[in-house]
């Protein structure tokens, strides 16, 4: 699918208050991702923290970013503008 093509190779973990580079393909469902601001949301998701906007435009045809922030879910592919999410 062309969405795949906006997915990141490599992720941000987080385990244990330490993040570390992960290959995308070895996420697991519950894994906590760090994505920081200017990257691409690596999979559908759910914001467990922080708060930050969200550039959705390419799947929503929507200009302005969301704000997304604990507990609103986010849409792989789309950019983290702002916070860390």
């Amino acid at each position: 699918s062309a969405l795949l093509t906006l997915q990141p190779k490599i992720v941000h973990m987080i385990n244990a208050n330490n993040v570390y580079d992960k290959k995308i393909e070895e996420i697991e469902i519950a894994d906590m991702l760090l994505v920081k601001p200017g990257e691409k949301i690596p999979t559908d998701s759910v914001v467990v923290s922080g708060i930050s906007s969200v550039d959705e435009s390419m799947v929503t045809g929507e200009s302005m970013p969301i704000t997304k922030k604990r507990l609103d879910k986010v849409i792989g592919g789309t950019v983290n503008m702002t916070g860390s999410t």
